[in-house]
C-alpha cells in the first residue's frame, strides 16, 4: 500500500491575518539558545574558563557535552546589585537572529586526557530546557585568549608559536594584531577557524614582516575559514592582522580561533574513498608532512608549491560505522547524506586537520592521464568509482565504459560536497563521434528544505543510466570554471554503479528557523522534523521510531510515505513525567527488495536564521539528538480519532479536544491544517481540513470539529497526519515583569488516516428472459480500477417486496472480467419485469479492506 507522511500544523494565526512566516516573529515560550562560548575551545587535559551568550539562559544548571571527556561547573558571579526604582528599567537587549533576554553566564570547562580531537558540541541546560549546540574545539596546542588593546600594530598580542589564540572581532573596525617569533626557512601555517565553529565572522588575515612588508593577504579557503602559508623569509618577528574582511559586522557571534603552528596540513588525500573493510595506499598533498617531499606539479590556490607523502588506511569494517559520518569537523547540511570516517596525520608539532574519507560502493579506480579527448578516453569497468583530478588550466577528462542493453546504473559526481572549490559538470553520450549527449548535468538544485536543511550544491544531480542498446559510452567530466578552477584539492569522485536504493535520515527540532533544541512540557506535546535523502530509486515508505527517550515519554511510530521529503515525528509527555535530559536516537526501518535496512537519524541544528528575505538559513549536522522534559505547557490538544479509514470523494468530521492546563490561559485556539511547519498551505491537493481555513476554539469550549474532505483523484493509500493548535498568550517570565506576546503551537498525536478507493471496478450485468421454474444466467462484467487484480465475491440484493427469485453466490475469479451468476425463478413466480435487483461485487482491496462495487439490473419473468 501507497504510504505517505503528511504534516499538518499551524504556524500562523488566520484571525490575526499573520502569514505563516509573520508568526515567526512571536517569540515561543523561553527556551535556552546559545549565541557564542568564548574561548571556543581547550587543549586536551586542560581547563578553561569560559563565557556563554545566549537569551534565556538565565540561572544555568550545567553545560550538557557530546563527549563525556568534557565536565562543566557553573562559575558563581556576585549578585548585581538592586536596580534604581527611580530609573527606567532597561530595554531587553536582543540580538539578530536570536529571540529571548540577552545574558551571559561562566563555567569551568575539564577536558580528560585522551578527549578525541575535534569539535564536540555543547549546549546550556537550565529551568527553561537544553539549548541548541554550539562546537568546542579540542585541541593538542596550548591555547591563550586575546588581550585588548591590540589594535595596532605596537599593540600585537605576542603569541607563541605552536599555539592557538581564541578571539572575537567586538565591532566592525575592531582590528586585531599579533606576533609571533620564527626561523628563516620555517613553514608556518595560520590556521584560521570561523564559519566551521559557527562564528559569522568573514574574516580576513595579513602577514608582515619586522619592517611591514606584506608578506600574503588570504581568507576564504573553506566557507570563511583561511589558511595562510608562509615560508619565513629570515629569522625574527612576524605581524598577524585579523579583521572583518567588509568591516560591517562584529559582536560575540564574531569569535574566532587563529592556530599558528609548524604542524601538518592536509589539502586532498588521493583517492578520497576507500570501500569498506579494505586498506588502500593513498596519496596525501598538503603542508608540513612528516616525510613529505614537495611536488612541484601540486601547486595549491595560494600558488603554495604542496607536499607529498604516501600512506596505507585502512576503512572501518563495521556495518553500522559504513552508515554513519564519523568526522570531528564541521559537517555542512549538503554533505548531511554521506558516510565516511576522517583520516590525520601526525607530525612533530602536533596532529593535522581532520580529512573526510569516504566509504566507496564499487572498486575505486585512479583517473589516468591523457584522458583529455575522446579518443583517448580512460577505458574503465563499470561497476566503479573514479578518483579524479583536474590537473590543469581548462581540464577535461573521459572515460569509457560497455554497457548491455537493459542495463542500470547510477552515475553521479561528487566535488563540493567533499570539500573541493570547482563546480563540476558531467556529460554522458555513446561513444560515437557523429551522436550527441544522452545527458547533461550541472548544479543540484534540489533541497530538502529552503528554510532548515538547505543542501543545494554545485554538484551535479544524480543521473539514472538506463542503456537502450549494447554500446560503449562515454563521460566526460569537467569543471564549470575550468579556466580557474584546477590543482591538488580540485579533487572530484565519479561514481558509476549498479543502482543501490538506500536512504539517509536527519532529524531537527520543529524549530520555526531559530536555532533550537527539543524541549517537550509534562502533560503536552512537541515535534522533530525528519528529512529524507532518496539514493538511487529508493521509494519505499519509512516507518520511523526512538529509543531513548526519558520515562514517561513516549513516541508513537510514523510513516515517512514514498518520494517525500519531510515527515513530522510527534512525541507525548505523560502528566508525571518529571524534568529530565537526554540524548535519543531516532530510527528509520524500510525493506528494499525484502531487505529489511534499519538507518540512524542523524541530528541537525539551524546556526543562524537568517532574517533576509530569500536568503537560506544556515544548518549543520550536530552530534547528538537531545531531549528535555520540563513543566506543562499553557494547553494540550488531543484528537477522538486517531485511526480512520475513508473513500475516496467521502467527507467526515474530525473531532479534537483542547484542556487548559494554565489557570490564567483564556487566549483562543486555533487548529489549521498545513503541509509542513514552515508552510502555511493546505494538505494537498484532493484533501481539505474544513475548506482550509482555521477551526477557532472560542476561550470557553474545549471540544472542536473540522471537516476532512477527500476528493476522488487522490491515490489511495495510508496517511499519516497531525494536526496543530496554535494561539497567543501574553506571557509573564518573572512576576510582575514585562509581559510578552508569545506564540504558542503544539500538535495532537499523528492520526492514520487509510483513504480507500470508492470502487474496485465499474459493473455492468446483462440477463435475457427466464422462464417460470428455470433457472438462468446475468452476466456480470467488471471494468477494474485502482489497481486492484483480485477476486471479487458477487451477490444479489433483491428489491423489497420482491419474491419468486433467487441467486447463488458467485466469484468473478482474480484476473479475469467477467463471470455468470445463477438465477433461479420459483414455480409459482408471477410473471412480468423486476427493476432494480441489485448486484453487489466484494474485493478485498490490500488484502484486507472490503470494497464493494453495484450495479442494477432488471430480469422478464416468462411462461
Amino acid at each position: 500500500m501507497r504510504q505517505l507522511c503528511l504534516f499538518v500544523g499551524a504556524m500562523g494565526f488566520a484571525l490575526s491575518g499573520l502569514t505563516a512566516r509573520a508568526q515567526q516573529n512571536l517569540p515561543p515560550l523561553p527556551q535556552p539558545r546559545l549565541q557564542s562560548v568564548f574561548p571556543g575551545g581547550a587543549q586536551v587535559g586542560t581547563s578553561v574558563e569560559v563565557t556563554v551568550n545566549g537569551t534565556d539562559i538565565e540561572d544555568p544548571e550545567t553545560l550538557y557535552f557530546s563527549h563525556p571527556g568534557l565536565k562543566a561547573e557553573p562559575i558563581i558571579e556576585p549578585s548585581p546589585p538592586p536596580p534604581d526604582p527611580k530609573k527606567p528599567a532597561p530595554q531587553p537587549n536582543r540580538q539578530r537572529g536570536m529571540r529571548g533576554q540577552q545574558g551571559s553566564a561562566r563555567f569551568k570547562i575539564t577536558v580528560a586526557p585522551g578527549t578525541p580531537l575535534g569539535l564536540h558540541d555543547v549546549r546550556l541546560v537550565n529551568k527553561w530546557g537544553i539549548s541548541n549546540p554550539r562546537p568546542f574545539a579540542i585541541g593538542d596546542l596550548p591555547e591563550v585568549e586575546e588581550k585588548e588593546p591590540n589594535s595596532d600594530v605596537n599593540q600585537a598580542q605576542k603569541v607563541e608559536m605552536n599555539s592557538v589564540v581564541n578571539g572575537v572581532i567586538n565591532n566592525p573596525t575592531d582590528v586585531d594584531y599579533f606576533s609571533f617569533s620564527g626561523k628563516k626557512g620555517q613553514r608556518v601555517l595560520l590556521r584560521l577557524a570561523a564559519s566551521s565553529i559557527d562564528s559569522r565572522a568573514k574574516p580576513e588575515i595579513q602577514v608582515f614582516d619586522s619592517r611591514n612588508r606584506e608578506l600574503l593577504e588570504t581568507r576564504n579557503y573553506r566557507g570563511s575559514d583561511a589558511l595562510a602559508d608562509l615560508t619565513l623569509p629570515a629569522d625574527g618577528d612576524y605581524v598577524v592582522r585579523l579583521a572583518e574582511f567588509t568591516y560591517t559586522f562584529g559582536g560575540n557571534d564574531y569569535y574566532y580561533r587563529l592556530t599558528i603552528t609548524t604542524g601538518p596540513w592536509i589539502d586532498a588525500v588521493v583517492p578520497p574513498m576507500i570501500e569498506p573493510g579494505k586498506s588502500a595506499q593513498v596519496t596525501i598533498y598538503g603542508r608540513n608532512l612528516p616525510g613529505g617531499k614537495m611536488d612541484p606539479t601540486a601547486i595549491a590556490d595560494d600558488g603554495r608549491v604542496l607536499e607529498k607523502v604516501t600512506a596505507t588506511i585502512s576503512a572501518p569494517s563495521d556495518p553500522l560505522a559504513q552508515q554513519r559520518l564519523s568526522y570531528s569537523d564541521q559537517i555542512a547540511a549538503k554533505i548531511s547524506d554521506l558516510d565516511g570516517f576522517e583520516y590525520r596525520i601526525k607530525g612533530s608539532s602536533g596532529w593535522s586537520n581532520p580529512y573526510l574519507i569516504m566509504f566507496a560502493r564499487a572498486p575505486v579506480v585512479l583517473e589516468r592521464e591523457p584522458n583529455d579527448k575522446p579518443d583517448i578516453a580512460q577505458a574503465i569497468d563499470v561497476p566503479c568509482e573514479i578518483a579524479g583530478r583536474l590537473d590543469h588550466r581548462n581540464d577535461v577528462d573521459y572515460y569509457r565504459f560497455s554497457a548491455k542493453k537493459g542495463e542500470v546504473y547510477s552515475i553521479e559526481v561528487y566535488g563540493e560536497r567533499i570539500g573541493t572549490p570547482a563546480h563540476f559538470r558531467f556529460v554522458i553520450k555513446p561513444d560515437d563521434a557523429k551522436a550527441g549527449p544522452i545527458g547533461e548535468f550541472e548544479s543540484n538544485q534540489e533541497t530538502l528544505s529552503p528554510f532548515q536543511l538547505y543542501t543545494v550544491n554545485g554538484d551535479p544531480p544524480p543521473y539514472r543510466f538506463d542503456a537502450k542498446q549494447d554500446g560503449r559510452y562515454l563521460v566526460q567530466v569537467r569543471a564549470l570554471d575550468g579556466g580557474n578552477e584546477f590543482g591538488p584539492r580540485h579533487l572530484y569522485r565519479l561514481r558509476i554503479t549498479r543502482e543501490q536504493p538506500d536512504f539517509r535520515l536527519v532529524v531537527m527540532a520543529d524549530s520555526s528557523q531559530l536555532p533550537d533544541a527539543g524541549v517537550i512540557r509534562a502533560d503536552g506535546t512537541m515535534t522533530y522534523d525528519v528529512f529524507v535523502w532518496r539514493h538511487d530509486g529508493f521509494n519505499a515508505p519509512i516507518t520511523l521510531s526512538a529509543e531513548g527517550v526519558p520515562a514517561g515519554v513516549t513516541c508513537t511510530p510514523q510513516v515517512i510515505g514514498p518520494t517525500q521529503k519531510q515527515a513530522t515525528l510527534v512525541f507525548s509527555a505523560a502528566a508525571n513525567a518529571a524534568p529530565a535530559v537526554a540524548a535519543i536516537t531516532v530510527k528509520g526501518t524500510a525493506s528494499v527488495n525484502g531487505q529489511q535496512l534499519v538507518r540512524e537519524a542523524r541530528s541537525a541544528s539551524i546556526s543562524w536564521f537568517n532574517q533576509q528575505q530569500n536568503v537560506p538559513t544556515i544548518s549543520r549536522v550536530d552530534r547528538q539528538l537531545l531531549l528535555a522534559v520540563r513543566d506543562k505547557p499553557p494547553y494540550r490538544i488531543t484528537v477522538k480519532e486517531t485511526a480512520l479509514t475513508i473513500k475516496l470523494g467521502d467527507k467526515i468530521p474530525l473531532n479534537f479536544q483542547v484542556a487548559r492546563l494554565w489557570p490564567d490561559f483564556k487566549a483562543p485556539i486555533q487548529v489549521i491544517a498545513s503541509s509542513g511547519p514552515q508552510q502555511n498551505q493546505p494538505l494537498i491537493p484532493g484533501i481539505q481540513f474544513n475548506n482550509n481555513q482555521p477551526v477557532t476554539i472560542a476561550p470557553d469550549k474545549t471540544d472542536g470539529t473540522g471537516m476532512l474532505t477527500i476528493s476522488n483523484n487522490v491515490q489511495p493509500g495510508v496517511y499519516s497526519f497531525v494536526l496543530r493548535a496554535a494561539a497567543q498568550y501574553q506571557f509573564e517570565k518573572v512576576p510582575k515583569g514585562p509581559k510578552v506576546n508569545t506564540g504558542l503551537s503544539y500538535p495532537a498525536l499523528p492520526i492514520t488516516l487509510t483513504l480507500i478507493p470508492a470502487n474496485l471496478g465499474s459493473l455492468t450485468v446483462s440477463a435475457g428472459n427466464i422462464k417460470v421454474g428455470a433457472t438462468g444466467d446475468a452476466t456480470v462484467k467488471v471494468n477494474r480500477s485502482a489497481g486492484f487484480a483480485g477476486e471479487f465475491k458477487l451477490k444479489v440484493i433483491l428489491p423489497n417486496g420482491v419474491a419468486g427469485i433467487s441467486a447463488v453466490d458467485a466469484v468473478i475469479p482474480a484476473g479475469k472480467n467477467e463471470a455468470k451468476l445463477p438465477l433461479k425463478i420459483a414455480a409459482d413466480a408471477k410473471p412480468g419485469n423486476v427493476p432494480n435487483i441489485v448486484v453487489q461485487a466484494i474485493g478485498m482491496f490490500e488484502d484486507k479492506i472490503p470494497i464493494a462495487s453495484e450495479a442494477k439490473f432488471n430480469v422478464n419473468i416468462v411462461k
